[in-house]
């Protein structure tokens, strides 16, 4: 039997009612669905390719120590001195493979200890592999002047009981004292992008040719080549 009701004057059939109460549920439903965005095919493919390019972190050991990394008497000392006692979470998921010599992708936040997780194994490297002749073999570039001093100050403390040289070369310092800073060659060059393509152009002595690691950082992020 067909049935239809009166509302406000106007007639509705049930089966009208039945489809108009169905589409308010799926409505309801879609909420709480996530938003699914379309892709390009360049997305995609980038994607896929930063898929088979890149590997998942080995699993870290949340209690191991640094004594337990095997560094070197210098940076155990320098270690010791700082007050460090355990690695950070980034730490101890960055320098076993920052150690093997492999690329290293890491974010954390703002005092998780980010800077001494890839400059241990760096140091380490500078010690255990020395050249014979003098060079600049680490560049970190860094995107403002604060966060070039802050790395320059803990990488100093770092490499204070070796023969490591570190030197700074930001914006907004004296230039004089960063180009004689250069022309000793130091091991290791942290710098913002300006200065350093000031330094490149105009410092006869300073060149990247003998570079053998590259920092770069974003914001949380730090990328070791």
């Amino acid at each position: 039997m067909f049935c239809q009701y009166s509302l406000n004057g106007n007639v509705f059939s049930a089966d009208i009612l039945r489809q108009r109460e169905d589409e308010v549920k799926r409505k309801e439903r879609r909420k709480d669905r996530p938003i699914r965005i379309k892709k390009s095919l360049k997305e995609l493919q980038r994607e896929a390719a930063d898929k088979s390019f890149f590997e998942d972190a080995p699993p870290c050991q949340a209690d191991t120590t640094f004594l337990e990394m095997n560094f070197s008497r210098s940076l155990l000392k320098a270690i010791a001195s700082l007050g460090y006692d355990r690695p950070t979470p980034i730490q101890a998921a960055c320098i076993p493979v920052a150690l093997q010599g492999r690329d290293v992708c890491g974010c954390a936040a703002t005092g998780t200890g980010k800077t001494a997780a890839y400059m241990l194994p760096i140091l380490e490297r500078l010690l255990y592999k020395p050249r014979d002749d003098v060079a600049t073999r680490v560049l970190v570039v860094v995107p403002t002047r604060e966060l070039g001093v802050q790395v320059f100050q803990v990488s100093k403390e770092l490499s204070k009981y070796s023969h490591v040289e570190v030197a700074l070369s930001v914006g907004g310092l004296d230039l004089d004292t960063q180009v004689a800073a250069l022309k000793r060659i130091p091991d290791i060059v942290i710098a913002t992008p300006g200065r350093l393509i000031d330094h490149t152009l105009n410092t006869p002595t300073f060149n990247l040719n003998s570079v053998e690691v590259r920092i770069a950082w974003q914001i949380n992020y730090v990328l070791l080549r």
